[in-house]
């Protein structure tokens, strides 16, 4: 049996589980911890997906996106068979074909962490939990002041035979024992960050950022598509200074602070639960994606 046989065998099997769940469709996702993505955008338009996550050939067990385009390249792609995959930054080098024409759904943000971590809804989605609203600190404002503090960095890298490793290190905020400083919204945060611009000194951006705006990048969204795990990193090193559990304790009862650690949602949970459909461009994409798929 040829390689591509095998796979056409594996996404038939799929396709056959699938109708035994009662799925309209199967998604391959590049891991387990997408599903908990994909599955509110579908759901939420009412399909009902079957998801897989692997393939296990030679007794070995294979994910990732490249994983998910294997099934692209050997042609087993339908409307029942069809792949899920972070944008990372295809979108940006005009790689072709990766649509739905091509049964492929992806996320136009970098990953599907970046979307996690949409600052608006996040904010309201932590005032619901904490039942009050939450001064200590504003995602929706540090995002934005963030993207516009590192585009420079970002274009210098894209644009440069720099490492992404580099570039983090440029971008990233202190995080060492008392850090990050949150007071004034992280403001200290940004300013080092700032600072250390003067290493680009000489790099001309203007005709880039036109081309990256033509692709609805901007200033102030541009930690949409940074490295997903990178940007839930920053947002989660700051919400655990902020302490959110502090926040709830001071106002509860003697009662309810016993039971604090039983109730207490991690920030982790609050991120799964952090989808604003129709807020912003990128969500707004994979939702009319959906819609025409399944017209």
């Amino acid at each position: 049996m040829s390689i591509e046989e095998k796979y056409l065998l594996l996404s038939k099997l799929a396709i056959s589980r699938a109708k035994i769940t009662r799925g309209k469709a199967v998604a391959y996702i590049e891991d387990e911890g997408d599903k908990a993505f994909w599955e509110q955008v579908f759901s939420h338009f009412g399909h009902k997906i079957h998801y897989v996550f692997y393939t296990k050939l030679d007794n070995k067990l294979k994910t990732g996106s490249g994983q998910c385009l294997k099934y692209k390249k050997y042609n087993c792609l339908s409307k029942e068979f069809f792949i899920c995959i972070d944008s990372d930054f295809r979108c940006l080098d005009n790689e072709q074909n990766l649509d739905i024409q091509h049964f492929v759904f992806q996320t136009y943000t970098h990953s599907i962490e970046n979307h996690f971590c949409f600052g608006k809804s996040l904010n309201q989605q932590i005032e619901n939990y904490l039942g009050f609203k939450n001064t200590v600190f504003d995602f929706e404002k540090f995002a934005k002041e963030y993207s516009e503090t590192v585009l420079d960095f970002f274009l210098h890298f894209r644009f440069s035979n720099e490492s992404q490793k580099v570039f983090h290190q440029q971008i990233s905020i202190r995080t060492s024992k008392g850090f990050p400083d949150i007071s004034e919204n992280a403001k200290n945060e940004i300013v080092i960050i700032e600072e250390k611009k003067q290493n680009l000194r000489g790099f001309n951006f203007s005709q880039i950022e036109i081309e990256l705006a033509e692709k609805g990048i901007s200033k102030q969204n541009l930690y949409l598509f940074l490295q997903g795990h990178f940007i839930k990193t920053i947002f989660t090193e700051i919400a655990q200074k902020v302490k959110f559990s502090e926040l709830k304790r001071a106002k509860m009862t003697e009662v309810e602070k016993k039971n604090l650690s039983e109730n207490f949602i991690s920030f982790e949970e609050i991120l799964k639960q952090n989808i604003a459909f129709g807020q912003y461009n990128e969500i707004i994409k994979i939702e009319n994606d959906i819609k025409k798929f399944f017209a």
